[in-house]
C-alpha cells in the first residue's frame, strides 16, 4: 500500500484569516512605471467623453464641463481614501476629455 501523500501544501497565504489576506493585497499595490497613472487617467477620461461626442447628443460644452467636473470631485475625495490629490491628475483628466471629444467629433462623420 502506497501512503497518502496530502493533497494541499501548507501555503500561509491560503491558511491566513481571510480578512487578512485581503488587507495584505490592499496595502501594497504592485508597482508601476513612472507617469502610467496618468496615461491610466488620461484614457479613461478619453473612453468617458469619446462617445458623447461621437453620437452628437450633448453639446461640447457640457462634455468638457461635466466631465473635468467630474475629475475634480475623484480628486478632492482621494484624501478621504488614503491618497493624495494631485493637480496634475486632474490636468490628465481634463487633457483625456479634450483628446476623447476630438476623436468623437473626427469619428463622427465616419460612422454609419
Amino acid at each position: 500500500m502506497h501512503a497518502q501523500v496530502p493533497r494541499h501544501t501548507p501555503d500561509h497565504r491560503r491558511d491566513a484569516h481571510p480578512d487578512r489576506r485581503h488587507a495584505l493585497a490592499l496595502e501594497a499595490p504592485p508597482p508601476a512605471p513612472e507617469g502610467s497613472n496618468k496615461l491610466g487617467q488620461l484614457v479613461a477620461f478619453a473612453a468617458l467623453a469619446f462617445p458623447l461626442a461621437r453620437t452628437g447628443h450633448f453639446d461640447l460644452l457640457p462634455v468638457f464641463v461635466g466631465a473635468s467636473a467630474f475629475g475634480g470631485a475623484i480628486e478632492l475625495i482621494q484624501p478621504s481614501f488614503n491618497r493624495s490629490a494631485d493637480v496634475n491628475d486632474w490636468i490628465a483628466d481634463i487633457v483625456g476629455v479634450i483628446l476623447g471629444s476630438c476623436a468623437g467629433l473626427l469619428y463622427r462623420p465616419l460612422a454609419i
